[in-house]
């Protein structure tokens, strides 16, 4: 239409787990350089309050947009819900992966995903273990849809510290 939606994750004073204090906000703005106001209200705080992060909007085949999430402290971290034209929220969060082999330890987060016009299905992108540890790595998964099911690589990860670089995490896909 004829605005702008920037989503955000922000830390909350008060959290009921002051170790995934943040939600999910977002501002809008007429033109995409802003200024751009927020909502005065989180949209999304997670699951009972336990964080919400890593907001990633994505398009799929058919041009429905999607929010891709991160959940804090749940086994199932990584939702998506279905988007409507106004950017607001058509359902709710649906969980596409969760942690599933020791390299996913900790945490995964940092969902992207892309649809793969060669195979027909979508590939997500998702960083897991902890950002301020050298073993921080960047798996992919492989989705038949954009709400799953999705199968990550029990091999390892797809990107992980190598010759003096550590910690790669927050992998986006785009479009050419």
């Amino acid at each position: 239409g004829d605005r702008c939606i920037m989503w955000f994750s922000a830390d909350r004073v008060g959290a009921p787990d002051p170790a995934n204090r943040q939600c999910i906000g977002r501002a809008f703005a007429s033109s995409p350089s802003g200024p751009f106001a927020p909502e005065p209200s989180p949209v999304h705080c997670g699951i009972n309050g336990r964080g919400a992060l890593d907001p990633n909007v994505f398009t799929d085949a058919m041009g429905q947009r999607w929010l891709l999430l991160a959940f804090g402290n749940t086994e199932s971290p990584n939702p998506i819900v279905a988007l409507d034209g106004n950017g607001n929220f058509a359902g709710y969060p649906t969980a596409i992966l969760g942690r599933r082999h020791p390299w996913e330890y900790h945490f995964i987060e940092n969902p992207s995903m892309v649809y793969d016009r060669v195979r027909n299905n979508y590939l997500l992108s998702y960083s897991a273990g902890r950002w301020w540890e050298p073993s921080y790595s960047t798996g992919i998964a492989r989705c038949a849809s954009p709400t799953g099911p999705c199968t990550s690589d029990p091999g390892g990860p797809w990107i992980s510290s190598s010759n003096g670089r550590t910690g790669p995490g927050g992998l986006s896909f785009f479009q050419d």
